[in-house]
Parts: structure tokens; C-alpha cells; sequence
């Protein structure tokens, strides 16, 4: 189903504590939607963060009427990614991270070229060094900048 943001609305009207409403919130179009039809006070973010994760800045500076970030061109999304991927190693060790990191770098390759054959390779990836190579070969080499979606 899709989230109703106007059945917030009657609850907004009788608290005297902030309120965030959530649900479908995916860019800053409908953040605002969200807001101006539930009364809330804040927009809670989910799963379109998941793979973009910039999509919140994007989304807070709309709201609070500053800039709005541009999405990250391929070299910057491919940085993030290793970056990411990096950070889950270091954290969790080499087994656990890889094995965690799957499902990000899954999320990270959505609506890219061969995204299904990306996540089949990092899936079964041993080393970090071939993960890394993966990166480059699908987040930069295969992808042109006009397919990454903008979230604002």
C-alpha cells in the first residue's frame, strides 16, 4: 500500500511533542508532500536511502532551504562505495564484512548496467581487492552519467 500522510494529520493537530511522519518518502518532492499533508514536523527516510544514502542531505537541505547537493557522478559514487565497503571491513572483520556488505553493494547497483551480474559477482567475491576491482569495472567504466537517478 502507500502511506496515507493525511491520516497523520489529526494527530499532528492535538500534540505538543515533534512529530515525524514516514512512508514513500524518496526525495525532496515528496518530503514536502509528506509535511504539508500530514502537519508533521519532520520526514523520516528509509529504504530510498538505501543505495543512495546522499538522498537525506539532499532531502534536509531542500527543507531547510539551502542548496540542494547534486548526486554524486560516477568516480564520486564508485569513491563512496570502496569507501563504504572499506569501512564495513574495518569494522567487521574481513568474512563478516564482506558477507555484510553484499546486500549495500546490491542496493548501490540498483538501476545500473547489469546490476544482476554485479551483484552475482560481488556476492561471491573472496578477496577485497576483487570487490574493489568490481566497483570500478560496474560503478565507472560501464556506467554513463545520465543513467544515475537524482533523488531531488
Amino acid at each position: 500500500g502507500e502511506a496515507d500522510w493525511q491520516a497523520v494529520a489529526a494527530t499532528a493537530e492535538v500534540l505538543s511533542v515533534p512529530l515525524l511522519v514516514n512512508g514513500d518518502i524518496q526525495n525532496l518532492d515528496t518530503a514536502r508532500q509528506a509535511l504539508a499533508q500530514s502537519g508533521a514536523d519532520g520526514v523520516m527516510v528509509g529504504r530510498a536511502a538505501e543505495g543512495q544514502p546522499w538522498v537525506l542531505k539532499q532531502i534536509a537541505a531542500g527543507l531547510l532551504g539551502e542548496a540542494v547537493p547534486a548526486s554524486p557522478n560516477t568516480q564520486e559514487k564508485a569513491e563512496l562505495v570502496s569507501g563504504f565497503f572499506d569501512d564495513m571491513i574495518s569494522h567487521h572483520g574481513f568474512y563478516a564484512g564482506l558477507r555484510n556488505s553484499r546486500k549495500h553493494l546490491a542496493w548501490f547497483a540498483h538501476g545500473l548496467p547489469k546490476a544482476n551480474e554485479f551483484r552475482r559477482l560481488a556476492t561471491t567475491a573472496t578477496s577485497a581487492e576483487e570487490v574493489h576491482d568490481l566497483i570500478q569495472h560496474f560503478f565507472v567504466d560501464l556506467a554513463p552519467e545520465a543513467i544515475l537517478p537524482e533523488a531531488a
